[in-house]
């Protein structure tokens, strides 16, 4: 087993008490642990993770562990445990965007995953400063290295997205060509009757083809509703997507018709 509770005083970011996992020397933290500290419900940072699951690097932005070694680390996980690394965190708290993430995800950053160097740090920096409190040292460090950080791993992921075949950087795609699923149905008249399961369905299957054909994916800052480029809508119209939808309504108007030739036999009796 390759990981490890820390013998280090527990950590509290804003009103939650993290007790922190090691693994390889550093640190890592669970998809329970983001959802509690952001003040998200349970489950939603594993949804994240499941989404954007592609763009994540195993043993590199995290690994999983059996629930023999969850156990050994005092969480009981029957279907597995999924480790997040501080770079795994950070790129899946891009999709935690709204002014709380933000606080939360510098206090994870500057005192969870690099406590150990920061305080490594602390001595050396105050004998050079003459005397600077050790407070004040972790602070400053934690203010400039993070925004660094922050910058270098969104660099870093827009080049890998690049060189992967993406059209265009998608940060820099102006927000009016993404729709919802929501949207795209309001635009080309879907009745209202029955348009939240097809909202569900149309979100799906848009999200296999952009994850397919290399198309990007935002998400909305208000609700996180999932947003997918135009190209990538006409795109799924041209191979299927124009099928799919004719076909949900061949059904929808078949089972009008039907429920109006019933009330009409009604009528008559």
């Amino acid at each position: 087993m390759t990981g490890k509770t820390s013998d280090a005083a527990i950590i509290t970011i804003g009103a939650v008490a993290l007790r922190p996992i090691e693994h390889a020397s550093q640190r890592m933290v669970t998809l329970d642990m983001i959802d509690q500290v952001h003040g998200r419900p349970k489950g939603t940072a594993r949804k994240r993770f499941n989404d954007n699951r592609t763009r994540f690097i195993e043993g590199e932005d995290f690994i999983v562990r059996n629930a023999d070694e969850a156990a050994a680390l005092g969480i009981r996980a029957p279907n597995g445990l999924t480790l997040l690394s501080e770079s795994g965190y950070l790129l899946l708290a891009k999709s935690l965007t709204d002014d709380v993430a933000w606080d939360v995800q510098r206090k994870l950053v500057a005192h969870y995953f690099r406590a150990r160097a920061t305080e490594a740090a602390a001595p050396l920096a105050a004998r050079e400063h003459g005397g600077i409190t050790k407070a004040v040292v972790n602070r400053a460090l934690a203010d400039h290295l993070m925004p660094v950080h922050a910058a270098l791993s969104e660099l870093t992921e827009r080049l890998t997205a690049l060189s992967e075949g993406h059209v265009t950087d998608p940060a820099v795609m102006p927000a009016r060509e993404f729709l919802s699923a929501l949207s795209f149905l309001e635009s080309i008249g879907w009745p209202q009757r029955g348009r939240r399961a097809m909202v569900c369905a149309v979100s799906a299957r848009l999200s296999r083809h952009a994850a397919a054909h290399g198309y990007p994916v935002k998400l909305s800052a208000e609700r996180a509703v999932r947003l997918f480029h135009r190209d990538c809508i006409v795109h799924w119209q041209e191979n299927g997507g124009r099928a799919f939808l004719a076909a949900c309504r061949d059904r929808r108007e078949g089972q009008g018709r039907l429920r109006l030739d019933r009330s009409r036999r009604m009528g008559r009796a």
